[in-house]
C-alpha cells in the first residue's frame, strides 16, 4: 500500500501512524491529506517518538507538514486520535485538501 493510501485511510478511521521523515521515528495523527503546488503534502500531529523541534506538552507546537513521498515506513499503530478535546489547528499551507479528519 503506497504512504497516500495509508494516510487517507488513517484519516478516514481515525487511526495513528508510525513513519519515519529525515531520520526522525514519528508517532502521528493525521489530519489532512492534500496537496501544495501539486505535490502530495499531510498534516499531522505528532505526540511521540523523535524531531529536530523537540515534542511539546503544548498542542499547538506539535503540527507538522510532511511531503507524503519522503515519509518512510509509514503504516497504522494502536491508540486514540489525538489531539482529544479542543484544540486549534493552524494554516496547514495545504492549497487542496482532498481528505480531512
Amino acid at each position: 500500500m503506497s504512504n497516500y493510501v495509508t494516510i487517507q485511510k488513517a484519516i478516514q478511521n481515525k487511526q495513528q501512524i508510525f513513519a519515519i521523515h529525515n531520520g526522525y521515528r514519528r508517532k502521528m495523527c493525521p489530519h489532512l491529506l492534500g496537496t501544495i503546488n501539486g505535490v502530495a503534502h499531510a498534516f499531522f500531529y505528532q505526540f511521540d517518538g523523535e524531531s529536530s523541534s523537540g515534542i511539546s506538552k503544548e498542542t499547538a507546537l506539535n503540527w507538522r507538514c510532511f511531503q507524503v513521498d519522503e515519509l518512510r515506513e509509514v503504516h497504522y499503530i494502536e491508540g486514540p486520535f489525538l489531539p482529544k478535546g479542543k484544540f486549534v489547528m493552524p494554516d496547514s499551507g495545504i492549497d487542496k485538501i482532498e481528505v480531512k479528519a
